[in-house]
């Protein structure tokens, strides 16, 4: 015989207050913003929670509330425990809500993920009521009275009753939820709670150039070990990563079988800040992602192609923008150790009761490689303040720190493979290697004012570079005419960088009804000037010291873009989305040689 105390069947009663306290929310969403803005996510399909047998003994009366991130799918990616009512209950609780979906937030129509707080209370199940003859005096109850008298009796029947709370867009603050709904609060007599009313933080998102256009939410994708932020790419589909230069340098990206190089012909940026470098020696463009933390990265926009005005330069094969922020709040500490003496040490932390833009982290890696030559350490500091003025404004400031040393193996002669003189993961000079660093400030703002939104951004980027590469042996030192007469003295090349990037990006884009259908229009611009400085000398195999000099440049660079980017509709059916571009380069290149 199956004993029925410990089992429970959830009564109607949960049901509502969920549906109710979610069409609060989205109400109260509203109510803030008006229709045509941000809307908070609205449950669509629920599990209820299944109080533990484990807390049967102990009869445990307990609340937890968890922080659930919706995607822009309306699928639960992550989940944070934010109070706790024990091991059992918070698993009860997180087996449930995983299995919830939702109708995802939207901005102006648009899906965007979101973060909410979900409260469940749990209560033991009551034991089975003992037959009691009913007496012919006592006149019969309505539902809301007998649900008030079982309260008062401490017989409640609702082991987990979960409410919708007060939403916050990835990247905003945590607001306070509304109270859980319970029939124990409610009176025939009272009046009906009024909504909450819900302030929703979040900004402008780009719009979609189309379906080559991937915007990927990390969520719990950020669970799979990654070596550094270039991996992340991966995630959208048509790219390919190779790297044939050593731990700290740059990778060499396919994307959709166009070879981008080291970043030359793909625009990299993160949080709008451009990582591409102009004047590299090294070339031009070279965009080197080792100084972000892939455990900060919250979103992954990938564009394959030319097609948005916003791309500049570099936006050949197309753009890729990482865009910062840290879920989980509080201290985070990660220690991992993997083979070939790879070490990792990660610090995290996101200060209670402030939003997922706001955060910092740091991180020291070390390993020995898979070969001769191919140790590699590096160190990475990232800090991110997001703050909130007047009624639709925020502003953030992003600070980076990186540096790194590596060795490169290089390439061996193949007949001395074969003749066993070499290993085949050996190396030929164990000179190679590289130095790398990157500093970094910037700060931006964004305001809605009506039907505009106005976007402004400064940053200052301080990047050094020094690499040393032997691809040929002695092969290239060849006797000259008019030189002194030389044996072969080797093909290593010493090759330094020192740039220093200012630049500034703005925007006012403008979305209103037209003709009754919603039309956009974005006026924008873009300037960057670079000073660089480069040698690349060759060095004598004999003595380590160079013999000569192939270049030595100091070079400025000037880049102005302006753009516009339009979004039609002239029907319900019907979307047009385009712009023009034009940018102004200007280049000082002075050779020292």
């Amino acid at each position: 015989m199956r004993d029925l105390r410990s089992s429970h069947h959830l009564p109607l009663r949960p049901l509502w207050a969920i549906l109710f306290a979610s069409l609060l929310v989205t109400g109260a969403s509203r109510t803030a913003f008006g229709a045509g803005n941000v809307e908070a996510p609205v449950v669509l399909t629920h599990v209820d929670a299944v109080y533990p047998p484990t807390a049967l003994q102990e009869r445990k009366h307990a609340d937890v509330v968890l922080a659930v991130t919706v995607d822009v799918d309306g699928h639960v990616s992550k989940v944070d425990v934010i109070t706790s009512g024990g091991n059992d209950l918070d698993q009860a609780a997180l087996v449930a809500v995983r299995q919830w979906t939702f109708v995802p937030a939207k901005r102006d129509g648009i899906a965007l993920a979101s973060r909410i707080r979900i409260p469940f209370h749990f209560a033991p199940p009551a034991p089975p009521p003992e037959f009691v003859e009913p007496k012919p005096e006592v006149e019969p109850q309505t539902p809301v009275q007998r649900a008030v008298t079982e309260e008062r009796a401490s017989t409640p029947s609702t082991p987990a009753s979960p409410a919708a709370a007060a939403t916050t867009p990835v990247g905003g603050p945590t607001t306070a939820a509304p109270g859980a709904i319970t029939a124990a609060a409610a009176d025939e007599t009272a009046p009906a709670p009024s909504p909450a009313e819900v302030t929703v933080h979040g900004r402008a998102a780009p719009p979609s150039r189309g379906a080559s256009d991937f915007h990927v939410s990390v969520g719990e994708l950020d669970r799979v070990p990654r070596k550094n932020a270039t991996e992340l790419l991966k995630l959208a589909p048509g790219i390919f990563l190779s790297n044939e230069g050593g731990e700290g340098h740059a990778e060499q990206v396919f994307m959709r079988g166009f070879d981008a190089r080291e970043g030359q012909d793909v625009e990299f940026s993160v949080g709008g800040v451009p990582i591409n470098e102009s004047g590299n020696l090294h070339g031009n463009g070279y965009a080197d992602t080792h100084f972000i933390i892939p455990e900060l990265v919250s979103r992954l926009r990938v564009l394959e192609g030319p097609f948005d005005p916003h791309q500049g330069n570099y936006g050949v094969a197309g753009s890729a923008d990482y865009e910062l922020g840290l879920a989980h709040r509080g201290l985070t500490t990660k220690y991992t150790v993997g083979s070939f003496g790879t070490q990792r040490l990660l610090l995290l932390f996101g200060p209670a009761g402030m939003g997922t833009g706001t955060f910092g982290g740091a991180e020291l890696y070390k390993t020995d490689g898979f070969g001769q030559n191919r140790d590699a350490q590096r160190g990475s500091a990232m800090g991110q303040y997001e703050g909130h003025f007047g009624t639709n404004g925020s502003y953030r400031i992003t600070g980076t720190a990186y540096a790194t040393s590596y060795h490169t193996a290089g390439v061996i002669r193949e007949d001395d493979y074969q003749a066993g003189r070499i290993g085949f993961y050996d190396t030929r000079d164990f000179r190679q290697g590289g130095d790398s660093s990157r500093f970094s400030i910037a700060g931006d703002l964004e305001t809605k004012e009506g039907d505009i939104t106005l976007g402004q951004q400064l940053f200052v980027i301080s990047r050094g570079m020094r690499l040393r590469e032997n691809f040929t042996g002695f092969l290239l030192d060849v006797q000259q005419p008019l030189q002194s007469p030389h044996d072969q003295r080797g093909d290593l090349i010493d090759l330094d960088v020192d740039e220093l990037t200012v630049g500034a990006r703005g925007s006012a884009r403008l979305r209103g009804k037209v003709f009754g259908q919603t039309q956009e229009l974005e006026l924008g611009y873009f300037a960057r000037g670079d000073h660089a400085t480069g040698t690349q000398q060759r060095i004598e195999a004999a003595t380590g010291h160079p013999y000569a000099t192939d270049t030595d440049l100091e070079s400025k660079l000037g880049d102005i873009g302006l753009y516009v980017d339009t979004g039609l509709r002239p029907l319900s059916w019907l979307s047009l989305r385009g712009g023009l571009r034009g940018d102004l380069f200007t280049y000082d290149v002075n050779n020292l040689c």
